[in-house]
């Protein structure tokens, strides 16, 4: 879930993806409601803090609606080392194919 919108919908907890409008396609629907959730519990017990490998923002409003976006981080070092060890490697076999000599009789 890339981003979400969540609007005072009722009484109660206002703050919730189990109840009102809120629909997820595809994926693992229950994880994102309960990741979701958490972030949404902790915005209104004034717990706020980001859950640890998760880029987070949070743009808060008193006039009865917030936004929550979850943004992707950078790529990691292993991404990285695996992307040049490839391009090493297409280097490599550039190399050692065999040069074809031209001789003149």
């Amino acid at each position: 879930m890339a981003v979400w919108e969540i609007a005072f919908e009722g009484a109660g907890n206002p703050y919730s993806v189990t109840s009102g409008n809120l629909s997820i396609s595809g994926g693992n629907s229950a994880a994102a409601r309960t990741l979701a959730n958490t972030y949404l519990s902790n915005i209104t017990s004034n717990l706020w803090s980001p859950v640890a490998g998760k880029q987070i923002g949070l743009l808060y409003s008193r006039d009865n609606q917030s936004q929550i976006f979850l943004t992707a981080g950078v790529p990691e070092p292993a991404t990285w080392a695996m992307m040049i060890g490839g391009f090493g490697v297409i280097g490599m076999a550039a190399r050692r194919r065999r040069k074809m000599t031209v001789t003149y009789a």
